[in-house]
């Protein structure tokens, strides 16, 4: 039972640590940079709005 308590423990962890990082680089882009990218791409702002 100490070791389901350990993993799960340690993929909570890894779970948080990924996402502050996705997190990071998606506050510190700039609009303009992602404006750029998408250029020439169909992009849908409401894709997952419902009815």
């Amino acid at each position: 039972m100490n070791t389901l308590r350990a993993s799960t423990t340690t993929a909570l962890v890894m779970a948080a640590f990924i996402s502050s990082i996705s997190a990071n680089e998606a506050t510190t882009r700039p609009w303009q940079d992602v404006v750029a990218k998408s250029k020439g791409q169909t992009v849908y702002f409401n894709a997952w709005g419902g009815e």
